[in-house]
């Protein structure tokens, strides 16, 4: 199954999102997470 790198890619983006609230980047939270929600979509809808 494909679910390590979905949970990898889903940790990057995260850890990414996280680091930006930590520094007050609102948007740039909001963009990152809505970016690994549609690349966990797409790896998800393409699993083997």
């Amino acid at each position: 199954m494909s679910l390590i790198p979905l949970a990898l890619a889903l940790a990057l983006y995260l850890w990414v999102a996280a680091s930006r609230a930590l520094v007050g980047d609102w948007p740039g939270v909001v963009i990152w997470t809505s970016y690994a929600a549609a690349n966990a979509g797409f790896i998800w809808s393409y699993r083997p």
